[in-house]
């Protein structure tokens, strides 16, 4: 029988409706609702791979480095010695990021760093493709990768549909190349229903981050619709945000 090998997200209560965690070389779409903390779900994603001692790959479309670099050391670390681990670790390189962000400021105020890659034009995929690849060749061989993708709606603003589609494409090839997982966002609003589907059908796994309106109060809470070769719980889940950390609990 076949038997795949799967890779926690490194978040506890999504994993366990995950069935365990999704494909090592598998990608996962979390496709959330504006106001659903999705920020706070890809800092502890990528945190906890950094403190499992993986390296990661951060490409970020809304967010410049200092923003996503100052997200993964402070949202829900109380602790100032895991807060100075965490940026040791940054520092040493196991955190890669590529700007699609700053590139739209004056060309006076982008820098990069040894790890950090700004592109000027995010929106030549060529480029973005070649860049992609560029930083995953750099990392040693023998290390777990995992890529963080934030997100593919502020991609797709300047770009038709079917080239979003000829997009993910050739990036999930990049990754089940290198066997690594990634992990993308969508903003659910901002697309069709029709869009959504592709997506959803390209990818392995897909995480919805929802909210609701109950006793004028605002619930948020999540549900797995899809997890190849894995069973996973359907049923919605709460969670909140506490002093920066994800609580997830079964929906009453």
């Amino acid at each position: 029988m076949f038997e795949a090998d799967f890779l926690p997200l490194g978040i506890e209560g999504l994993d366990a409706a995950l069935g365990g965690g999704v494909l090592r070389n598998g990608v996962a779409l979390i496709s959330f609702d504006p106001g659903s903390d999705e920020l706070v779900f890809s800092s502890e994603i990528i945190r906890s791979s950094l403190l499992r001692g993986d390296y990661v790959i951060q490409l970020d479309f809304d967010h410049a480095f200092e923003y996503s670099l100052n997200s993964v050391i402070g949202l829900g670390v109380e602790s100032d010695f895991l807060r100075d681990e965490l940026k040791a670790i940054c520092e040493s390189g196991r955190f890669r990021f590529i700007d699609c962000f700053t590139g739209e400021l004056s060309q006076d105020k982008v820098k990069s760093t040894s790890f950090t890659v700004v592109l000027d034009n995010p929106y030549n995929l060529s480029k973005l493709l070649f860049a992609m690849k560029q930083v995953r060749e750099s990392i040693p061989s023998g290390f777990t990768v995992r890529w963080v993708f934030s997100n593919l709606t502020s991609l797709s603003i300047n770009l038709p549909v079917q080239d979003i589609i000829r997009f993910c494409r050739s990036a999930f090839r990049i990754h089940k190349q290198f066997n690594d997982q990634a992990v993308y966002y969508v903003n659910r609003g901002a697309h069709s229903p029709e869009f959504l589907s592709m997506i959803y059908q390209l990818v392995d796994a897909v995480v919805e981050l929802r909210i609701r309106e109950l006793n004028n109060r605002v619930l948020r809470f999540l549900r797995v619709v899809k997890n190849q070769f894995r069973d996973h719980i359907s049923s919605d889940l709460a969670y909140k945000v506490d002093r920066g950390r994800i609580i997830i609990s079964l929906l009453k």
